[in-house]
């Protein structure tokens, strides 16, 4: 319940981009707002960070 609370919040708030990481799930779900789209990774992807760029994160490097 409280993970949609905050995405709504945060779309409401004017946030660009929001990650949602789930270790339990080995996924990660990226909401950009911007663009309107949802995008789900697992942990070994590399996942592009869509308010910046050329950057690029890989979640299990970390």
């Amino acid at each position: 319940m409280d993970y949609l609370i905050k995405l709504f919040k945060y779309r409401n708030a004017g946030v660009k981009e929001y990650w949602f990481v789930d270790p339990e799930k080995n996924r990660i779900t990226v909401y950009n707002f911007m663009h309107d789209t949802i995008e789900e990774y697992a942990f070994g992807d590399i996942v592009s960070v869509g308010i910046y760029e050329d950057f690029l994160i890989k979640v299990s490097d970390m």
